[in-house]
């Protein structure tokens, strides 16, 4: 197979992806999508060819790294093998597998694989308590979601469920401006932290900095990663939001690369 530039336009498809929890209170658990690492590789042997791509893991300053080439054949007949990087992070479970999957899905991101993720929003469901003690995901109807295929079912079906019929055409009405003279108003920002939160905030470090100066460090690419647009912490006002931006600065690596 003859892969070029433009071939490689082609791994920005959809694959097929899952949800799965990211942070979780005693209300409900907010999920994200992600693809798996098998998925990826699918679709490399689809899109460029078995013999086409190969990957190469090191080692840097502690953290593992994924070097993900894909050789490309230019106009002139010249080949050339064309090599992403990225660092991964551990997983729950796995702690070296995990590591050494997202590494590797990171780096193929850089070539377009599953960036259509990022264009999806954060997903909400409802948590449990079960009789063991602990808290699992649930459907609207108290059902328990024991694992990751059920709650993607799940969310799946809410999302296809509530997305609305495209509205007809309209004429374009002229848009009403309201006078200068009129006083605007603005609704000032009221966080609705637990102390909790707001500890665990204050007690975190990260590179050397500490607390709301670490979040705000990582605040821009937390935005990019989760597709907001987040001007400070006081805009994360409630616990779900803040635990989520406190989450993503706990998980970056120490040498800060993402």
């Amino acid at each position: 197979m003859v892969v070029t530039s433009k071939t490689l336009e082609n791994l920005k498809k959809r694959i097929p992806f899952k949800w799965r929890i990211q942070t979780q209170n005693e209300y409900n658990a907010q999920c994200v999508a992600y693809i798996d690492a098998r998925d990826v590789q699918n679709l490399l042997d689809e899109v460029v060819g078995v013999d086409n791509w190969q990957t190469n893991f090191e080692v840097i300053n502690g953290n593992l790294f994924c070097s993900l080439g894909i050789r490309v054949t230019h106009d002139d007949g010249e080949t050339e093998w064309i090599w992403k990087k990225d660092v991964g992070t551990e997983s729950n479970t796995e702690a070296e597998k995990g590591n050494a999957s997202d590494s590797m899905k990171r780096a193929a991101v850089n070539f377009g694989v599953g960036r259509f993720l990022y264009e999806m929003s954060l997903q909400k469901v409802k948590v449990k308590q079960h009789t063991n003690g602990k808290t699992y995901p649930c459907d609207d109807k108290g059902e328990i979601l024991w694992d990751g295929d059920m709650l993607t079912d799940f969310i799946n079906s809410k999302i296809n469920k509530s997305t609305p019929a495209p509205a007809p055409i309209q004429e374009q009405q002229p848009r009403y401006e309201k006078p200068a003279s009129e006083p605007q108003y603005a609704t000032p920002n009221k966080p609705k932290w637990s102390k909790a939160i707001q500890e665990r905030a204050a007690k975190l470090e990260k590179n050397g900095l500490k607390g709301s100066a670490a979040l705000l460090k990582y605040l821009p690419q937390y935005n990019e990663r989760m597709k907001t647009s987040y001007a400070s912490i006081q805009d994360l006002d409630t616990d779900d939001k803040l635990e989520g931006l406190i989450k993503y600065v706990e998980d970056v690596p120490p040498t800060g690369l993402v």
